[in-house]
């Protein structure tokens, strides 16, 4: 009898041995399937791991903390640094309880990569650092070569080249034949300060290497520096020759997403040389090859060249119409990285929220076999239901916890955030604030101009684009001193306008007065610039010629909203002038004008009974509430 309960258990732990092995090479197969579509198919990628995750959560052994550090890798390469970190974090945690000290030391050498691409200099090369003293004593040589190439892209990136450039050549030494990546670091850092010659040498060496390994993505990379290189050098020649091998190469390997950059940065390349044909050939390239790879930035640089080709091309209808697509895509791009740092935002959350469903999947599971062992054990049912009354009871308390934690850390995340809003509203007026300043220079800078001046033409235009400068730069001064950043109280700001205009023509306001009536309206700035500066034109040319000298007079704007429309005018009681005389007497400004009307989709017409006024019918504004 005792013989066969000896059997019956050394069966059931047999039993319990190959499932557990049984269920660690599955785990390991579902990761090596996750890894093979990391880099291209990333939600195939996810479904595999979050496979491995359910099979390792069956024991928590070394197995568990791989899973973790394949989750920190998915994250870092979707550029959510954040969740990555934790991810790193916990697989460290788990692989240091559990005495595994390479995956610990992987795990932080992980960290360091992903606080690197951050932005957090120091702490990146702190775990580097430790990750370094680890491999090296424990006689790993790639792992070391490759902590060295990680640690001169920190420096490279601290802005120091000297030591970056002893650290990639540590890299290349200690594994030569496995670390060509850090010789191509070794030759941007050359490149970077200018030291063309040892680059280009460089480059070749990995040209030959990558072309003998037939690695065409690396070979790629190469080329295309190439082409930089030689462009630095002024050789027209060689930057064509490479840049039909990156054409045929990225052809030959699809990469409809390296494509698109080269030709941009190969239509930008000629334009400055004023090679405008080629210019376009190639800017035509890129608009496939962008559109191919979905690429939204690529494709509003190439707008935005399109736009000055046309420009030059003397083709000003069809110019505008490009820089009209170029902002377009331009919103789109900013839109797009809003809705990114949201969706991060959201994951953040997701997984405090799938920690707490974690446990209560634990406690159900546990739950399930504690029924089960009461069912093939009759015989210790009161043991058993002490036993899961207390497991039960101290679940309910980890439960209680946890969701207690969690609200803790919600609370210091929504504090967080609020934080980062703040934060984001100071800067949004620190750049107003800068923006203002650097106009109120360039204003400053007109005024010394125009007094270097002899010809009164000459001096009236630089004073005119003085008083332009100053009307954008009242705009920015608006928006930093108040605490809504994104509008203009329009009666403050053409309030404000009149007092700068009368000032600099040194109006006298007992004899001419201005009026202004805004009712109460706020417009955001890309409304505001272009309107301000119509009216600065309007003001100004009635200040000019409006009146005679000693003659008294009033200067009147007003704008309201109606019927889907802001209508707007100018006013004054002076002598009178047709839209002719105004064009005659102005214009360059005239000119401006109408250009800044169409901006804002708007019809001028202009009126002359007992003095001039101008009419701006505006269909494109955006009212801020």
């Amino acid at each position: 009898m005792f013989k066969t309960r000896w059997l019956a258990f050394f069966a059931m732990a047999l039993f319990a041995l190959g499932s557990s092995a049984q269920t660690e090479e599955i785990t390991k197969d579902l990761l090596i399937r996750a890894e093979s579509y990391l880099f291209n198919q990333p939600d195939s990628a996810r479904y595999f791991m979050d496979r491995a995750y359910d099979q390792a959560l069956h024991e928590e052994g070394s197995i568990l903390t791989q899973v973790y550090r394949y989750y920190g890798i998915y994250y870092h390469l979707q550029s959510q640094y954040d969740t990555a970190i934790s991810f790193y974090q916990r697989s460290a945690d788990l692989a240091q309880r559990l005495g595994e000290q390479e995956i610990y030391v992987d795990a932080t050498s992980n960290m360091g990569l992903a606080f690197s691409a951050q932005g957090s200099l120091g702490k990146a090369q702190e775990k580097l650092l430790e990750a370094l003293e680890y491999y090296e004593q424990e006689n790993l040589p790639l792992k070391a070569s490759n902590a060295y190439n990680n640690i001169g892209i920190v420096l490279q990136k601290s802005g120091d080249l000297k030591g970056a450039k002893e650290t990639y050549k540590k890299a290349n030494k200690i594994h030569p034949e496995k670390h060509l990546g850090a010789l191509s670091n070794l030759a941007a850092a050359f490149e970077n300060e200018n030291n063309l010659d040892s680059a280009l040498n460089i480059y070749d060496t990995l040209e030959l290497a990558f072309g003998e390994s037939n690695n065409l993505r690396s070979l790629f990379s190469v080329y295309s520096n190439k082409v930089i290189v030689y462009d630095k050098l002024g050789d027209e020649q060689q930057v064509a020759s490479y840049s039909k091998k990156c054409a045929l190469l990225g052809k030959q390997m699809g990469n409809q997403n390296g494509l698109s950059i080269l030709y941009q940065n190969l239509a930008d390349y000629y334009f400055k040389q004023s090679r405008y044909g080629l210019s376009r050939q190639y800017l035509d390239s890129g608009y496939a090859a962008a559109a191919k790879a979905e690429n939204l930035e690529v494709f509003a640089k190439l707008k935005n060249r399109e736009a000055e080709l046309e420009e030059q091309s003397g083709r000003y209808a069809q110019a505008v119409e490009a820089f009209k697509a170029f902002h377009v895509l331009s919103d789109s791009l900013r839109r797009q990285e809003q809705a990114e740092v949201v969706t991060e935002l959201n994951i953040k959350y997701e997984t405090v929220s799938n920690q707490q469903k974690i446990a209560e999947l634990e406690l159900q599971k546990k739950s399930a076999a504690l029924s089960l062992v009461r069912s093939n054990n009759q015989r210790n049912i009161l043991i058993l239901g002490l036993s899961a009354l207390i497991l039960a009871a101290g679940l309910l308390y980890y439960l209680y916890y946890t969701k207690k934690k969690t609200s803790d850390i919600l609370s210091v995340k929504n504090n967080q955030i609020s934080q980062a809003l703040a934060e984001r509203e100071t800067l949004l007026k620190e750049i107003h604030h800068r923006v203002k300043n650097n106009l109120q220079v360039i204003s400053s800078l007109l005024n010394l101009q125009a007094g270097s001046l002899e010809d009164e033409a000459a001096v009236e235009a630089v004073r005119q684009g003085q008083h332009r400068v100053k009307s954008m730069a009242l705009i920015h001064q608006r928006l930093y001193s108040t605490d809504d950043v994104r509008g203009v109280d329009i009666d403050d700001y053409f309030n404000s306008l009149f007092v700068e205009l009368f000032t600099a023509f040194g109006v006298d306001q007992d004899l001419i007065e201005y009026k202004v009536e805004t009712t109460g309206l706020k417009l955001d700035i890309d409304t505001v610039i272009p309107l301000g500066l119509i009216v600065n034109e309007l003001v100004t040319n009635a200040i000019k010629y409006a009146f005679d000298n000693g003659q008294s007079g009033e200067i009147q704007f007003q704008i309201e909203q109606r019927d889907g429309q802001l209508l707007a005018f100018v006013k004054d009681n002076g002598k009178g002038m047709d839209e002719k005389s105004l064009q005659k007497a102005n214009s360059f400004g005239w000119r401006m004008m109408r250009s800044l009307a169409r901006k804002l989709k708007a019809e001028i017409e202009i009126t002359n009974d007992s003095g001039t006024r101008v009419d701006l019918i505006i269909s494109r504004y955006k009212l801020v509430a």
